[in-house]
């Protein structure tokens, strides 16, 4: 059996990670923690940190849950508004792990383009329905630069 990594020189390794019919583009990861204000982007407020627009989706992990209480997830123009084009009305009332992807909702999507950073519609928020003081865990904002 061949050993790639000693068999074969770099340029074919490189050749096959990145193959000449497209540009492989590695998605980037940002973790934030929720936080427990009430209000728009009580939750969480992220703002694109790329130079250029991006294509984002959202998993939220709620390791302590927040009863009785949903909340919507969207792309907003300065950090401090409400959308829920990503996820809406996903529950904080349970544990677990939830995403843009298998929990969007009516309004929400897999995913959204977002401008670069200091653009028009540059930020991810989430809102809770209440004052979600009770609400512990972490958001992953998936993202893949685009130019």
């Amino acid at each position: 059996m061949a050993d790639p990594q000693r068999d074969a020189p770099i340029g074919e390794i490189l050749s096959a990670l990145f193959p000449a019919s497209g540009t492989a583009v590695i998605p980037k990861v940002a973790k934030v923690a929720l936080g427990q204000a009430a209000g728009n982007a009580g939750v969480l407020s992220w703002q694109n940190p790329e130079a250029v627009g991006v294509l984002a989706a959202v998993i939220i992990d709620i390791t302590s849950a927040q009863a009785g209480q949903t909340a919507d997830v969207g792309v907003d123009g300065d950090g401090t508004g409400t959308g829920d084009t990503l996820m809406d009305g996903v529950s904080l009332a349970a544990t677990g792990a939830f995403s843009s992807f298998a929990d969007a909702g009516a309004n929400g999507a897999a995913f959204r383009k977002l401008d670069a950073k200091g653009g028009t519609s540059d930020y991810v928020t989430v809102t809770a329905s209440g004052t979600p003081s009770s609400l512990v865990g972490n958001a992953y904002v998936i993202y893949v630069p685009v130019s």
